[in-house]
Formats: C-alpha cells, structure tokens, sequence
C-alpha cells in the first residue's frame, strides 16, 4: 500500500490558499509596518495619564489607539499565516515570535487605556446572553468573584470587586473591549425561553 503525503504549501494550487498579499504583497513590507508599530510604542506614553484632560485629547488618543490596533492586527494574521504555512520555516516561526514580542509590548503601553482583571476566584456557571448577539443564549463559566483595576472619566485609578452577577458582568464588558463574545465561555446554549 502506498502511504499519502500532504503537498508542501508551493504544491498547492494558488486558488486553495489564502492570499497574505492582500495584507501585505511582501515580507518586507510587513516588517517594515513591523518596525514603524515598534517604534510608535513610546507614542502611548503621551496619552498617559491625559485621557481626560479634554474631550480632544480623548479622541486624538482613541483614534490613534483604534489606528495602531488594526495594524497590529494585520501584522499579526500575516505573521499567522504565513507560519502556518509551513511549521518547520524557521523564518516564518521567527516572524511569529517577532509578532508576539511587539504584541506584548503594544499591550503594556496602551494597558491603561482599558480595565484590567487583577484577581478572581471561584467558578459560577450560570446563563448569559448579550445584545450584540440577539437571541442567543448560554451557560457561561466565569469567576465567582473579580477585582478589576481602572481608571475613572477623570482618569483617577480604582480598583472595584463583584461578586455573582456583577462579576460576569464586569469579565462580560472587559470581554468586549477584547473584541470577545460571550459564545467563547458557552459550555452549553439555553434557547431563549
């Protein structure tokens, strides 16, 4: 009996693939934005600590928050991608590393931008839906109990704890700044009655 091989990537016929150039035509382009996204980081500092110095500067911050988060998001599916494409590239695993460095980076810049779980414990498993998701419905696992740490309309730190519902909700909302669901913690759907 023969044994079957999966083709490598260039095996594969052009239309069966996705098309990383619709990101970026080339590596060099990507590490090029690579590069510029790395060396905007520092360009968070300048918000830090301003956010509600004036409705001005809170949108001047958000817009480049919104701006830097789209490129980083599509040097990161790039990077994705193309080390997908082949597991032993070890250019490609680089890339990928690379993208996780600048992602850990961006990530600690811009920390005070959004609300942050510092503790939680316990287990709750109770039914939860969300309105950008009508009509569906589902048994969420979540913490019992959460602090979370952020910062006021004028941009004073605090620190808050819930318990129950008040701590699905708070992982509910910090979940959507995440661009995340409530389907990820579905362990199983409720209909709607």
């Amino acid at each position: 009996m023969k044994t079957k091989t999966l083709p490598t990537r260039k095996e594969v016929d052009k239309k069966y693939t996705w098309s990383v150039e619709d990101l970026f035509e080339n590596d060099e382009l990507m590490q090029a934005e690579y590069d510029r996204l790395m060396g905007q980081i520092s360009e968070f500092g300048k918000y830090k600590g301003r956010l509600s110095e004036s409705a001005g500067t809170l949108l001047e911050a958000v817009r480049f928050f919104e701006d830097y988060s789209r490129k980083i998001e599509m040097t990161g599916l790039y990077s994705m991608l193309r080390q997908s494409e082949d597991l032993t590239n070890s250019f490609y695993n680089g890339l990928s590393d690379q993208f996780a460095t600048l992602y850990t980076k961006a990530g600690e810049a811009y920390s005070f931008f959004n609300p942050e779980i510092l503790e939680t414990s316990g287990i709750q498993e109770e039914g939860e839906g969300c309105l950008s998701c009508p009509g569906e419905f589902g048994v969420t696992r979540r913490p019992k109990s959460v602090k979370v740490k952020a910062r006021d309309r004028n941009g004073k730190l605090f620190t808050a704890e819930g318990e129950d519902i008040t701590a699905r909700a708070f992982c509910h909302e910090i979940d959507h700044l995440d661009g995340i669901l409530f389907k990820t913690h579905v362990i199983r759907p409720l209909d709607e009655n």
